[in-house]
């Protein structure tokens, strides 16, 4: 490209190193900050390409994302003949196709993967912007295991997208869908290029994952085939966490899914209707082998009358008066000798009984039956001897009979059972949208000593910056929440919302404390159930170790 190659410089900043990758018109390039010494990527586009406006407003968008796990925007300007855009380097982390190409991933690996990139999606969303253009590519894992996503707004722009969210937010779903597919089976299942190889085409859809691997989870398995092949399933980024989620908060290591040879599940064949130019690139499946009994035999020479072709030796020139000679017959086979069959079940005689054996067996089976029905009696008489239940009729109350005990009911005696929470989110829409949401997960692993704690800030009231911070939380559609437990870190003012988007505005506030401490508990009333988000609001910290404020909370429980 003009204008950029090793050694230039831009923005009076960034130097140009190395040219990584090359597509769309535009060009990655590493880079390295003069200033701070500090590795840079540098996105190219030459500035007469009528794309290139767009480009930077785009990337002048996407740098006040301040989302875990998007790659940040550091930087962009234009250079004379050369738009760019510096983001932040991913050279420690592993891209999901090297990732596939090194060997494969567990399944639950793959489902945590594709969950993180759909919840950073997801906001990004929330904001307008989308990916459109997502592969195996975009998507890597850093040594400690975070998700990132690069090209969020300005992939989008390159690949010349339009302003219709909606599509743009289904292509985002798809592509979310086919990193699935290409984690679970080591194929690439969209029409668009990438580094693998391409999915087993069957056709206007792709072979489900479990027809390709072992060890495929039913809801991705299904969740593919939707989306990949049924054009249905999840819309939005969003819809894609929900329907995949929970995932784990950390990584799983162990072995991937095992893939059949692709030999086993799709063929080549040419058809008279397929140019051959065409045939070679389309694959079906194989057709069936014929059992051995649906053909009937056709009439023919008897097996003593056939010989085989490589048996048969050529003749050889003829002379007069002599023929050449015939090959000796092979011999007829000899028929299948007669297997008794087992006996029906063990104890049973092969051959049919006869009468007397008749007889035998059924004063057997009429022995049989009236012990059982002597010990049935027996059984009946001896219920309630050896307890203190009175059967007679009358309503007694035994000494021995539980009380109940405490405050709390139990999730039996009070009809309330634990509801399952799809994920969980840090909070902070009155600051940068990114309160350690990587570790919001922890809130509802089931361990309280794995916790969620909130960024660091000068006084109680955090700094005077923001009004509050918490945690926001899943827990699907039409779910109708009865009560939340909280297991609380360090003490705290809190309130509680329940929500129907991801927003204070419109949600039902339910409960609030001060000061609160430990487990502590609050009823949802009628008016704030049914809805999908629960949000968990600090409004006061407690100074930590380290000399700042900060919430800390261990467990979410819901009830309902």
């Amino acid at each position: 490209m003009e204008g950029i190659g090793p050694g230039t410089t831009l923005g009076g900043r960034y130097v140009v190193g190395t040219r990584h990758s090359q597509s769309q018109g535009a060009e990655r390039w590493g880079a390295s900050d003069a200033q701070t010494r500090a590795p840079v990527e540098i996105l190219a586009l030459p500035t007469a390409d009528p794309r290139s406006a767009a480009l930077l407003d785009a990337a002048r968008m996407a740098r006040t994302l301040r989302v875990p796990g998007l790659v940040a925007i550091l930087d962009l300007g234009a250079d004379g003949a050369v738009s760019w855009v510096a983001e932040a380097p991913v050279t420690t982390a592993r891209s999901l196709a090297a990732l596939i190409d090194a060997g494969g991933l567990p399944a639950e690996e793959v489902r945590r993967i594709v969950g993180e990139a759909a919840t950073a999606l997801d906001a990004a969303a929330s904001r307008g912007m989308h990916h459109t253009q997502l592969g195996p590519e975009d998507v890597f894992r850093t040594p400690e295991g975070l998700v990132e996503v690069r090209g969020v707004a300005t992939a989008h722009v390159l690949a010349g997208g339009n302003d219709d969210s909606g599509a743009a937010a289904r292509a985002d779903a798809v592509a979310l869908g086919a990193l699935a597919y290409a984690g679970l089976t080591g194929f690439w299942p969209l029409l668009r290029p990438c580094a693998l190889s391409p999915a087993p085409r069957l056709g206007a859809g792709v072979a489900a994952p479990s027809e390709i691997a072992a060890g495929v989870s039913r809801d991705l398995d299904a969740l593919c085939v939707a989306m990949l092949t049924n054009d249905s399933g999840p819309r939005t980024p969003g819809e894609v966490a929900q329907a995949i989620g929970p995932w784990p908060s950390r990584p799983q290591v162990g072995s991937p899914t095992e893939r059949f040879g692709l030999s086993r599940v799709v063929g080549r064949r040419s058809s008279p209707s397929v140019p051959k130019e065409a045939a070679a690139d389309t694959l079906f499946l194989p057709l069936p082998a014929p059992a051995a009994t649906a053909r009937p035999p056709r009439a023919g020479p008897s097996p003593a009358q056939r010989t085989t072709r490589r048996a048969e030796p050529r003749p050889a020139p003829s002379t007069a008066g002599r023929s050449a000679p015939r090959p000796p017959a092979r011999p007829a086979p000899r028929p299948p000798r007669a297997v008794p069959l087992e006996p029906p079940l063990p104890g049973l005689p092969a051959q049919p009984l006869n009468r007397s054996e008749s007889r035998l067996a059924l004063l057997i089976v009429v022995t049989l039956v009236f012990a059982s029905l002597l010990a049935g009696l027996y059984g009946v008489s001896k219920i309630g001897s050896r307890t203190a239940l009175d059967l007679s009729g009358a309503a007694t109350h035994s000494s021995a009979s539980p009380k109940p005990t405490g405050t709390g009911a139990s999730p039996s005696s009070s009809g309330l059972q634990p509801l399952a929470i799809l994920s969980a989110d840090g909070f902070d829409p009155l600051g940068d949208n990114a309160e350690n949401s990587q570790a919001a997960p922890k809130v509802f692993d089931g361990n309280p000593a794995t916790q969620w704690v909130s960024e660091g800030y000068a006084t109680a009231e955090l700094g005077g910056l923001k009004s509050g911070v918490g945690v926001i939380v899943d827990l699907g559609p039409n779910v109708r929440a009865k009560q939340v437990t909280l297991t609380l870190g360090a003490a705290a003012n809190l309130e509680l919302y329940a929500a129907s988007t991801r927003s204070l505005d419109g949600a039902v506030k339910f409960g609030a404390t001060t000061d609160a401490k430990g487990t502590v508990t609050i009823p949802v009333p009628a008016a704030a159930t049914g809805k999908q988000y629960l949000i968990v609001w600090f409004t006061s910290l407690t100074q930590a170790g380290d000399g700042y404020y900060r919430a800390v909370l261990g467990e979410i429980s819901v009830m309902g």
